[in-house]
């Protein structure tokens, strides 16, 4: 099953403002998401929830996209939670993280990757990041069902952070530039 939802205007562009979910695999009764365009709205605080029967045969995702096109460089930042915490970092090799350019895959990670940084933000709270390594407007989160999983992610949004300009030009000492003197 595929849903397209497109949420208000977000205040944030760097914030993805529409999602797609869904379910692959063989039948999951218990699977799904719910409360999906959570994930997407002006509220930090507020969460879509990617359900999957650990051991069945099926996974489930959330696609969150961006309202304009990222670049190489640029990472992603994606805000999660566990229910019940984030007692064994083991687990997190059953979540995964696809960064696309429309169809066409440009990054794929698990997050217990060496490339995703994750810190923690708090009670069962965590974000994950990576570098983008090209074009990119949308990220994939998606729960893969394993045995060690989990059976519950809670998404709380996806964000683009884009990295500090480096400027060089003569007459910069001490990284300050004198622009109008006198």
């Amino acid at each position: 099953s595929l849903t397209v939802e497109a949420v208000e205007d977000l205040t944030d562009c760097t914030a993805a403002n529409a999602q797609n979910n869904g379910i692959d695999g063989l039948l999951c009764v218990l699977c799904g998401v719910s409360n999906a365009g959570n994930s997407v709205d002006n509220d930090p605080n507020n969460f879509a929830r990617l359900r999957v029967s650990v051991g069945v045969s099926a996974s489930v995702y959330q696609e969150l996209i961006f309202p304009n096109s990222g670049i190489a460089g640029d990472s992603i930042r994606v805000d999660l939670g566990i229910p019940g915490g984030l007692a064994d970092v083991s687990v997190l090799s059953g979540l995964q993280v696809t960064l696309s350019n429309g169809n066409t895959q440009v990054d794929q990670y698990t997050l217990n990757s060496s490339l995703v940084r994750l810190t923690l933000l708090g009670g069962e709270r965590f974000s994950a990041q990576f570098e983008a390594s090209g074009v990119y407007d949308r990220v994939e989160i998606r729960n893969l069902g394993l045995v060690n999983a989990l059976e519950s992610t809670d998404i709380y949004g996806a964000y683009i952070v884009v990295p500090s300009p480096e400027i060089t030009a003569p007459g910069i000492e001490n990284d300050a530039l004198d622009i109008c003197f006198g």
